[in-house]
């Protein structure tokens, strides 16, 4: 039986909530020093950290003009915890600016990053995917 993509992303979104079946991922520390990390292409997936000081950086390949979609965990953004899609070092594509509105942005370089600030939680947890459409 084939899952819609809205009851997909709503099954996703209750995993970020429960923080089970996460990929632990430790961010780098800085734009040039980005942890890798696997975005699927027309899917989404979910990842977690522990936010350093600095911020966390993460990179990932896209190819030109992919859509790329991210979202932060409720809880860390109501805490004052931020996420960023960074297009160059100073270029900002995408920003979380409320946890329940889409955040997307069209890729024209290779390597875009994934920049996460906290607030006063340090825990978070953020999905991210390439042309994904639900």
């Amino acid at each position: 039986m084939k899952m819609n993509n809205f009851l997909k992303l709503g099954l996703m979104m209750l995993v970020l909530l429960a923080a089970t079946g996460a990929a632990a991922a430790s961010g780098g520390s800085s734009y040039s020093t980005a942890t890798s990390i696997s975005v699927p292409n027309g899917d989404i997936d979910i990842w977690s950290g522990t936010c350093k000081s600095t911020g966390d950086w993460y990179k990932f390949t896209v190819i030109s003009g992919d859509s790329c979609y991210i979202d932060l965990q409720k809880t860390f953004y109501n805490a004052g915890g931020s996420m960023y899609l960074y297009k160059t070092s100073t270029n900002i594509d995408a920003q979380v600016a409320h946890p329940t509105i889409d955040h997307y942005a069209y890729q024209l370089t290779s390597v875009p990053r994934i920049k996460i600030t906290k607030g006063t939680q340090s825990s978070y947890q953020f999905i991210a995917g390439r042309n994904y459409v639900y």
